[in-house]
């Protein structure tokens, strides 16, 4: 392994560690890793692979609330955001990205958003929306009488969307209520998906809960069974309940695919084999690119992943997510929350919030993160309440480039076949958290090499043991130690004291501008 820091642990009051680089470099925050890009709003058509004109971000019904998320990857985390050139009542959250237009009526061109990162990189893009009723389904479980899909005459199933021919890229609004999902031309063997992509007539797949109201999908023990389209699959509000064995069985090779704002609660497997079972499953079709899952919840799932199993997935976003009440079943290597298995590269995990009491937040068995590489863990809270492992790296000893970072991890982190004979592996940087284990640190496998510490970077991280009273039962820093708010671990804010030097200059960081 070439380029890797030696560290040493120095001890210090309180029960805690600080841990310094070899020759005792000066402690610095942290410099971007990736260029910082933005990667679900750009022109219709541009992009590498192309973003779809059908894509739900470019379309709006009058009267009824546009609203979307930007999603960014790469720089320095926290982003601030901006607009310009943007149609009256149009606003952006400036720290989440969130663009609301409360009552969209003529249609905006060229609208620019701007995103600065925290060492003052910016990503700009422009995208533009057509106000129009063409294109669009309505869906209301209450409805009796004539039904055309119409917002004044809505179809009351989602049965009634299945078959529907040439509606493939319409979106659809689901009015409140709760809709059951049928058995519909299932092509995995057992016999029980809702395919949403057959052949050359898809459904329609841009599925948005009406704002304001409370939209529950049951999945009645079903699972999507979803395939590349030529129009993007989004997901918006929506409540994914009772599902059995997958959520969404997909492909792995669907680009710009989002699920924003939408709750996975129950699922269940039958088998205590590894299936792949999650609500989310990417199956080995192809590389697939910008996937992402932003402020969504997972809970109530037992033998199964969170999201995952991933394979082949570029540049994709894990974001504000939240998962609780997960647990083993028959097979506790499948049950990890976040679950990249293979080929899943230059991706970000974000934000995100795990609290478990078994198996692991991110990484193990079938999240084992296979061949992966340049993938940024950043800005988490990990908590294994029982006190077992909240990530595992390198599982079969062919995990490569990972990137660690501002993380909040309760719990052990294991590390396998880190420098042993016949694996190529890494590198690891662990940098700017906060970790909190029986270990005070890492914790390295049997199966590597001699010494293995030597060959992960672990610098500038508060570190204790759970007696040492570091983080409150949030995962937030004791007022004891505030002064490393913004400098350690997952949280936002101005820290009380700081470094005493500046961050060192990054290299290689670009300006991304998609017009």
């Amino acid at each position: 392994m070439e380029n890797k820091i030696k560290s040493l642990i120095i001890f210090a009051s309180c029960m805690f560690f600080i841990s310094m680089p070899f020759l005792f470099m000066p402690p610095v925050l942290n410099a971007a890793y990736n260029p910082l890009e933005i990667i679900n709003i750009k022109p219709a058509g541009t992009g590498n692979p192309a973003i779809s004109p059908n894509h739900r971000i470019y379309r709006a019904y009058p009267g009824i609330e546009y609203n979307i998320r930007a999603a960014v990857i790469g720089g320095m985390y926290p982003y601030k955001f901006s607009l310009s050139n943007a149609p009256y009542g149009m606003t952006i959250n400036e720290n989440t990205g969130v663009i609301s237009w409360p009552n969209p009526q003529t249609s905006a061109q060229s609208i620019r958003l701007t995103v600065t990162d925290a060492e003052n990189h910016v990503a700009t893009s422009t995208w533009s929306i057509n106000v129009t009723q063409n294109g669009f389904i309505f869906i209301d479980a209450s409805r009796t009488g004539t039904e055309t899909g119409t917002i004044s005459q809505p179809y009351n199933s989602i049965q009634d969307i299945l078959g529907l021919s040439g509606h493939e890229s319409d979106i659809v609004y689901f009015r409140e209520g709760t809709y059951t999902v049928p058995t519909f031309r299932p092509e995995y063997y057992l016999g029980i998906g809702c395919k949403l992509s057959y052949y050359t007539n898809p459904s329609p797949h841009i599925w948005l809960a009406y704002p304001g109201e409370t939209v529950t999908i049951n999945m009645d023990k079903h699972y999507f069974e979803v395939a590349a389209s030529t129009t993007p699959y989004y997901f918006d509000g929506l409540r994914f309940y009772d599902s059995y064995e997958y959520g969404f069985r997909a492909s792995s090779g669907m680009n710009y695919a989002i699920f924003l704002r939408c709750e996975f609660d129950t699922l269940t497997t039958g088998r205590a084999i590894n299936g792949n079972q999650g609500f989310y499953f990417a199956i080995k079709e192809g590389t697939g690119s910008y996937l992402a899952f932003q402020d969504c919840i997972f809970h109530d799932y037992t033998g199964v992943a969170g999201i995952g199993s991933l394979y082949n997935q570029n540049k994709m976003l894990v974001e504000d997510c939240y998962f609780y009440n997960q647990y083993n079943g028959a097979n506790p290597d499948v049950c990890t929350a976040i679950a990249p298995k293979e080929n899943v590269s230059n991706s970000t995990f974000r934000k995100n919030r795990v609290v478990i009491s078994q198996s692991t937040a991110i990484g193990g068995g079938n999240g084992g993160f296979h061949t992966s590489s340049n993938n940024e863990i950043c800005f988490n809270y990990f908590n294994n309440t029982a006190g077992g492992e909240v990530d595992n790296f390198n599982h079969a000893g062919d995990q490569e480039i990972t990137y660690y970072y501002r993380n909040t991890a309760v719990g052990t982190i294991m590390l396998k076949f880190i420098n042993a004979d016949g694996y190529s592996d890494g590198p690891f940087v662990f940098e700017n958290n906060v970790v909190i284990n029986n270990a005070s640190g890492l914790t390295y496998h049997y199966t590597c090499g001699p010494n293995p510490q030597n060959y992960v970077t672990f610098t500038n991280n508060l570190t204790g043991t759970p007696t040492s009273r570091i983080v409150d039962s949030n995962g937030n820093l004791a007022d004891s130690y505030s002064q490393y708010i913004g400098t350690r671990g997952w949280q936002i804010g101005n820290p009380v004291n700081t470094d005493s030097l500046p961050p060192t200059a990054p290299s290689g960081i670009s300006i991304i501008i998609n017009d």
